[in-house]
């Protein structure tokens, strides 16, 4: 059984709906073609259509196509009652817990980023066509102190800050990984 066909049996099983988006990317495609892509899912998500196009061969990023879904599930209404977030973490080069740690924490992050940005305000820009103020805030937006914010998130977590994560997951690797052998 491949990773599709066993990520959609545990779909029908759990009753679930599993996406992975297949992003048109910079700079083969100029933007918003990301956004669209989003949207597009959301759109055939709501209409009930099921996607199970899936390529998990990744770690998930803290980039633009990742903020990207989490904008949409966190600016479409009803969309946290609806997703359900499923994240594979596999390549070959990299451990499976440092991809774990890194891909977890991208998508929380992109959750947070996307709850800090004036979404009903750009969206509002957006239905008026008034492209060039949508424009400056979403800019004004990317120079918000983010990292402060999720920061004093992991603290409240009780996780690793970004620069203390590599020595986490190495000190675990080595009481770990031993064992194991």
């Amino acid at each position: 059984m491949n990773k599709t066909e066993l990520t959609a049996a545990l779909a029908e099983k759990t009753g679930s709906v599993v996406v992975a988006v297949d992003y048109r990317r910079a700079p083969e495609h100029r933007f918003p073609q990301a956004p669209e892509d989003c949207y597009e899912v959301a759109r055939q998500l709501y209409a009930g259509t099921l996607l199970d196009d899936v390529d998990a061969d990744h770690v998930v990023l803290f980039d633009d196509p990742t903020k990207e879904v989490a904008m949409e599930i966190a600016h479409i209404p009803g969309a946290w009652e609806k997703v359900i977030i499923g994240l594979d973490f596999f390549d070959a080069s990299i451990n499976r817990v440092g991809a774990w740690a890194t891909g977890t924490r991208a998508m929380e992050k992109s959750l947070l980023y996307a709850l800090l940005q004036p979404g009903e305000r750009l969206k509002e820009l957006q239905d008026t066509y008034q492209f060039t103020e949508k424009m400056m805030l979403a800019e004004q937006a990317k120079s918000m102190p983010f990292g402060a914010v999720w920061d004093e998130y992991c603290r409240r977590a009780g996780c690793p800050l970004d620069g203390e994560l590599y020595p986490a997951v190495a000190a675990y690797e080595a009481k770990v990984l031993p064992e194991r052998m």
